[in-house]
């Protein structure tokens, strides 16, 4: 283990000697800020392509036309699919069902090919409307459904005939490495890393023409398909016979400190505990300096955080709903982040944001067929040119009463903008919104 951080110090210093990765385009403000994130975002991704799994195309097995079909990938997001489409999909030929209490991160291994090159039907519904590239919300759809059917495979279940249930906890840490093009073929490949007592962790690659786009910690927990109440074992997860036994045992470290560090944060964060001394600090600066930030609003240099809000209602129907009869989770982060980068996009006055960083989306409560659905965005901090925004969904009953369901956090950058407005909170709520952006923008920079 230890030879495998050896390198740690090597991978710092060429990820300092890269040319900028989601920001080397010659009309972004360069920030010193933005570069700290051009920095980070380097290194992660050098570090990360030293523990992605790499399956060698011999040991793959491209699935037939018929067995195509019955992925749920296909059948519920490419409904009107055709033999045009040519969406290829892959697992592992060496495949271990010898013990289904014991299960190998080959048995999940799944890749997904979407021929954006060739496929207009496809590259349409992955476009966003104002470049060549993509629609994250899009994609974060898509990856729902992949990391459900890998967890499914893990439990050696269909997900039809299941003695399990899985849902998604949260999707953790998604990073952005490059802008990705809707003219390349987009190659999804997925597996799991970490096996908890009832929780998997699975890690999903975005690949074009070689080059690691984006990754993204998919958390799924696993529940008695009888009785939701009551936890699931998953299949123990082992190594014997993997192609890199190392790298699997990096992965599976990292899902152990990944858990260790979500509790930590639980019991940190604001709703747990106040606000530390510098914070609490900075807060009574906001309150006792109103007039030099009304000053700043007439100018435009400062915005108070309840006038960035973006919000809509949408009826949840059946068509959106998944396997265990409510509304698939992939259809409510699709909603969330695109309300998240309109909220910036109207903040940055219409400088196209770009999205750099998904801290994570948490699924606190499951959304029944037939809610109402209250996406509401709003910034939580700004920074030069960088926007934190975090996305709280609502389920709004006829009374009118909101039950949390899901929230979300992104980081965004304005291109062209050399300082957006700040946002400034002006109640005990907003200082919580404020103190908790600043300090995911803080953890992702420094």
């Amino acid at each position: 283990m230890k030879a495998l951080f050896k390198g740690t110090q090597f991978l710092y210093k060429q990820s300092q000697s890269f040319k900028s990765l989601q920001f080397q385009s010659k009309r972004f403000f360069n920030s010193q800020e933005i570069q700290f994130l051009q920095l980070k975002s380097n290194m992660h991704k050098v570090q990360h392509n030293e523990i992605v799994m790499r399956v060698k195309d011999e040991d793959l097995r491209l699935l037939n036309e018929e067995e195509n079909r019955r992925q749920p990938i296909i059948k519920n997001f490419f409904t009107t699919m055709n033999e045009d489409f040519n969406i290829k999909i892959y697992e592992h030929k060496n495949i271990n069902h010898e013990d289904k209490n014991v299960s190998y991160p080959r048995n999940s291994y799944y890749k997904v090919v979407f021929p954006l090159e060739k496929n207009t039907m496809i590259r349409d519904r992955f476009t966003n409307y104002f470049s060549d590239g993509l629609r994250y919300g899009r994609i974060l759809e898509v990856l729902d459904y992949i990391a459900a059917y890998i967890s499914y495979r893990h439990c050696y279940t269909d997900i039809g005939q299941r003695h399990v249930t899985n849902v998604t906890a949260c999707v953790d840490n998604m990073n952005f490495y490059s802008q990705m093009k809707n003219d390349k073929d987009l190659e999804v490949q997925g597996y799991i890393t970490y096996a908890g007592t009832s929780s998997m962790e699975i890690q999903l690659d975005l690949f074009q023409e070689g080059d690691l786009k984006a990754s993204a910690l998919f958390l799924m927990v696993a529940r008695d398909a009888n009785d939701r109440s009551k936890s699931y074992q998953v299949p123990v997860l082992k190594f014997e016979g993997e192609q890199d036994i190392q790298k699997c045992q990096l992965r599976e470290h990292l899902g152990v400190k990944n858990t260790i560090k979500r509790k930590k944060e639980k019991l940190e964060s604001l709703q747990n505990k106040p606000p530390n001394q510098q914070e609490i600090f900075e807060i009574h600066q906001f309150f006792s300096n109103k007039n030099q930030f009304l000053a700043e609003q007439k100018d435009q240099q400062s915005i108070q955080i309840s006038a960035t809000t973006f919000d809509k209602n949408l009826l949840m129907h059946k068509q959106d709903r998944n396997i265990h009869g409510n509304i698939f989770g992939g259809h409510l982060m699709r909603e969330a982040m695109e309300m998240g980068w309109l909220a910036a996009l109207i903040h940055s006055k219409g400088d196209y944001p770009l999205t750099c960083h998904v801290d994570d989306f948490q699924f606190l409560k499951p959304v029944a067929v037939g809610s109402i659905i209250n996406f509401e965005a709003k910034l939580g901090y700004v920074v030069k040119n960088i926007m934190q925004v975090v996305v709280n969904c609502s389920i709004v009953d006829t009374n009118k009463c909101r039950t949390k369901s899901n929230d979300l956090h992104i980081t965004l950058v304005a291109p062209k903008t050399v300082q957006l407005p700040k946002v400034i909170p002006y109640s005990y709520e907003e200082a919580m919104i404020y103190l908790d952006c600043k300090r995911r923008l803080d953890k992702l920079l420094f």
